[in-house]
C-alpha cells in the first residue's frame, strides 16, 4: 500500500515499532520501550474495505475492515503519508473479530460484577464458538488415541494447510490440527489433554 490510498486487496506495512513482533527473541515494544530502535520489515496484510464514516477538519473517521495481522495504526501513519499531512490513530474500536462482535460484548464491571455472584458462567461461551472459522472433525475413540499421543489422523479432506479442530461426540474439543493434504492426513497442532 505504501504510496498509494488504502484500497481492498493487499497490501505492505511496516508494523509500528511497539508491536508485539519479536526480534532477536525480544518484543520489539520492549526494545521500543527502553529506547532503542526498533526496525521492523514490512508486511503482508490484507484490507477488504475501506470506508468514510466522517470528515469533520481535522478528524477523520473510517471503518477497515481487514484480515488478522494488519496493523490500523500503521495503516493510518500510511494514509497520512499519502495525503501529505500526517496523520495519528486517535481512537479505535474494534467492531469485531471473527464471530465475536462489539454488540456481544460485555463491560468489565458486569462481568466483575457476575464474578462477585458466582454467575460468571452465563457469560462464557462453549470453546467451539472461537473455532468457528476452523473445519470440524469429528472423533471417535481411535482418532482420540492417536491425537493423544501426538498422532495425525484421518478425517474430511480439506484444502492445504487448512486449519480444524478435532471434537469429541460430547462437544469437547480435544485439538487444534493443520490439514497435510500429500497425506490425507489432519496433524495436531496442539493437543487438549483429557481432564483428570
Amino acid at each position: 500500500m505504501v504510496g498509494s490510498l488504502p484500497e481492498a486487496g493487499e497490501i505492505l506495512q511496516t508494523p509500528p515499532p511497539y508491536s508485539a513482533i519479536k526480534q532477536e527473541g525480544v518484543p520489539a515494544y520492549r526494545k521500543a520501550r527502553r529506547g532503542e530502535t526498533v526496525e521492523l520489515a514490512p508486511r503482508r496484510a490484507v484490507i477488504h474495505s475501506v470506508t468514510l464514516l466522517e470528515w469533520q477538519w481535522p478528524v477523520l473517521s473510517i471503518e477497515v475492515v481487514c484480515a488478522p495481522g494488519t496493523y490500523v495504526r500503521s495503516l493510518t501513519n500510511d494514509l497520512g503519508q499519502v495525503l501529505g499531512c500526517g496523520a495519528v490513530l486517535t481512537d479505535l474500536i474494534r467492531l469485531r473479530s471473527g464471530s465475536f462482535t462489539l454488540e456481544s460484548s460485555i463491560m468489565l464491571d458486569e462481568l466483575a460484577a457476575a464474578i462477585q455472584a458466582d454467575q460468571v458462567e452465563r457469560y462464557l461461551l462453549p470453546l467451539e464458538t472461537a473455532l468457528s472459522a476452523l473445519m470440524r472433525v469429528p472423533l471417535d475413540d481411535q482418532a482420540r488415541v492417536r491425537l493423544l499421543n501426538g498422532q495425525p489422523i484421518s478425517g474430511p479432506a480439506a484444502p492445504i494447510d487448512q486449519p480444524g479442530y478435532a471434537v469429541e461426540p460430547d462437544g469437547a474439543v480435544r485439538a487444534i490440527l493443520a490439514y497435510d493434504s500429500a497425506a490425507g492426513l489432519w496433524r495436531p497442532k496442539k493437543v487438549f489433554p483429557l481432564n483428570p
